[in-house]
């Protein structure tokens, strides 16, 4: 897959990654569309206290779903989210950009915005450009 990964600052390539593997739970996305983000820019000019180089930027996206991985006895689960039974390859979808833990005492009462160990696609792990 083609992404546009920052290896340092003002260093930024398209490059060509594999794609990833999927693990229990997870879906696979054909990125649609990808927004720009002021961190986004923040961490091309080494300003976003997060980000770790290298990386792939972006958390604004949609797509399109094209491999599901459910979990054994039960479909694909987010921490402190409902449940959704009817995702299907083929599914236009907005990302979430929020990984919450699903474990601290806000993910516990369902604010995992509040999450106290967030971790944000395309700033904690690879993003969507």
């Amino acid at each position: 897959m083609r992404a546009y990964v920052i290896h340092a600052k003002h260093d930024g390539r398209i490059e060509d990654l594999p794609t990833p593997c999927l693990s229990e739970g997870q879906a696979l996305v054909r990125v649609l569309a990808c927004g720009l983000c002021g961190s986004d820019l923040h961490a091309f000019e080494g300003t976003q206290p997060f980000f770790q180089y290298p990386q792939v930027p972006g958390h604004e996206m949609v797509g399109e779903v094209v491999e599901l991985c459910s979990r054994p006895g039960g479909p694909i689960r987010l921490p402190n989210r409902p449940v959704d039974e009817n995702l299907a390859v083929g599914d236009r979808v907005v990302l979430d950009p929020a990984m919450p833990c699903g474990v601290c005492h806000p993910c516990r009462r369902g604010r995992y915005n509040c999450c106290v160990n967030m971790r944000v696609v395309g700033v904690h792990a690879q993003g969507a450009l």
